[in-house]
């Protein structure tokens, strides 16, 4: 381990990773740093030309691995049904990939998943683990979450129930179930990544209860959005939500 390493082990000593919750001992645990946003959103021609200085935080080695399983699901799922230029760039890594030998098994279960659902109008659909998609922006928001608010501020591990997301052919008017969306959809985008990744991001108090409701686009295309109760909420309905019960 050389000097500059040292020194970077210092610096994170007793930050808690925002993937488990717990504290990293860079004496004892092997660690790195995950992309927030994750920077396989990003094509290979897109990092070329524009150079996104993605921002990163510690984490355990161990978990980064195992969070990296959903991401890779997501972007398999969802990226070859969007008609946006860099969500077609991020297909041709994919087909590149899969050249190599990489990736293969889950390219195959994605494929094997189309033609399964007809919708109410005939359409095409495909089928998708929600719990494994749910897992991933849920990992997206905790780390910005943990971004904007430093270090030890992180969320619980399990995603909260109010998690949507408008799959490719929906239609903006569903959205309309969500009576909280157009308030966190008319505020501020805050996203650094533009078309590649954006988000909004509305927190409020009312007595007992705080809250945070997210809108994440991605892709230019996909659209996700979240309500979750802050950490420091008293409200007493999501006590087992915040203490990962």
């Amino acid at each position: 381990m050389g000097r500059e390493q040292r020194a970077r082990g210092r610096s994170i000593a007793g930050t808690r990773c925002y993937l488990c919750r717990n504290p990293i001992d860079p004496n004892t645990e092997e660690w790195n740093r995950d992309h927030v946003p994750p920077r396989r959103l990003f094509a290979s021609a897109v990092r070329r030309q524009f150079a996104p200085n993605l921002q990163s935080l510690p984490t355990h080695r161990s978990c980064n691995t195992a969070a990296e399983r959903d991401e890779a699901y997501f972007i398999v799922s969802f990226a070859g049904h969007l008609d946006s230029d860099v969500a077609q760039e991020v297909m041709k890594d994919i087909a590149a990939g899969a050249r190599r030998g990489e990736g293969v098994g889950l390219i195959r279960e994605v494929i094997s998943r189309f033609g399964r659902v007809i919708g109410p109008n005939g359409q095409v659909l495909f089928s998708y683990d929600s719990n494994r998609v749910d897992q991933f922006l849920w990992k997206v928001v905790r780390g910005i979450f943990t971004l904007e608010l430093g270090t030890n501020a992180v969320l619980p591990t399990k995603p909260p129930a109010g998690i949507t997301l408008m799959r490719p052919k929906q239609t903006p008017d569903e959205l309309q179930n969500l009576a909280w969306f157009p308030r966190v959809r008319d505020t501020e985008p805050m996203g650094r990544y533009g078309r590649v990744f954006d988000y909004k991001w509305l927190s409020w108090k009312d007595g007992n209860l705080r809250g945070h409701a997210f809108a994440m686009l991605f892709w230019d295309r996909l659209l996700a959005a979240l309500l979750f109760h802050d950490p420091s909420c008293r409200c007493g309905n999501c006590d087992d939500w915040r203490q990962g019960r």
